[in-house]
């Protein structure tokens, strides 16, 4: 194992992430792919007081987090594992959490899966990292669960999916429901 060392704009981006952890209780890295994701995960939780922070991501991406763990000596312990095999990941105390791949198997809606329920279990009242190159590639509507892991949720005055699609939808002329999702003044449909 060697020095920790990250890129310019991981090392940027990781204190960002940081600030708005610190700030929201959780921050979304919505970077492309093959732009540092997992590194800047870490840098935020090594520049943090975490020292107990599980990853939990497909199991297709195993591999190359264990290959960047490998490659540096850190001051976090980390508990990686994959979506699936969740229930195997102890409940117990954490500092905050990686939740890579977002996007892949906690956005389903409009009920939350038992999947996602184990989550939930492991990481509902942690600062938590979320990192995906597609957030919600089928509409905006995908983040509602994923966010709603968060008990700093922006979304956490509405008690289900239901409630807050009633409150971010809009019908259109055939009278079905249509998205609006409004952020930073823009509304996405």
């Amino acid at each position: 194992m060697g020095e920790w060392i990250a890129k310019p704009h991981q090392a940027e981006l990781g204190q960002e992430a940081l600030e708005k952890v610190r700030e929201f209780g959780l921050v979304y890295l919505a970077m492309e792919e093959r732009t540092g994701k997992a590194i800047t995960s870490l840098v935020a939780c090594e520049n943090s007081t975490a020292v107990n922070v599980p990853i939990i991501t497909k199991k297709g991406a195993l591999d190359g987090w264990n290959e960047t763990l490998s490659k540096f000596d850190h001051l976090c312990s980390y508990s990686l594992i994959n979506y699936h095999s969740i229930n195997k990941l102890p409940i117990m105390d954490y500092d905050a959490a990686i939740l890579d791949e977002a996007h892949k198997y906690i956005s389903g809606f409009p009920k939350p899966s038992s999947l996602w329920k184990d989550v939930h279990k492991r990481v509902y009242g942690l600062p938590l990292i979320y990192s995906s190159a597609t957030p919600h590639a089928q509409g905006p509507q995908l983040l509602y669960h994923q966010l709603a892991l968060s008990k700093w949720s922006p979304w956490k005055r509405f008690k289900n999916f239901y409630e807050w699609y009633e409150h971010y939808a809009e019908r259109d002329k055939s009278g079905r429901f249509q998205i609006v999702f409004t952020c930073g003044g823009r509304q996405a449909v």
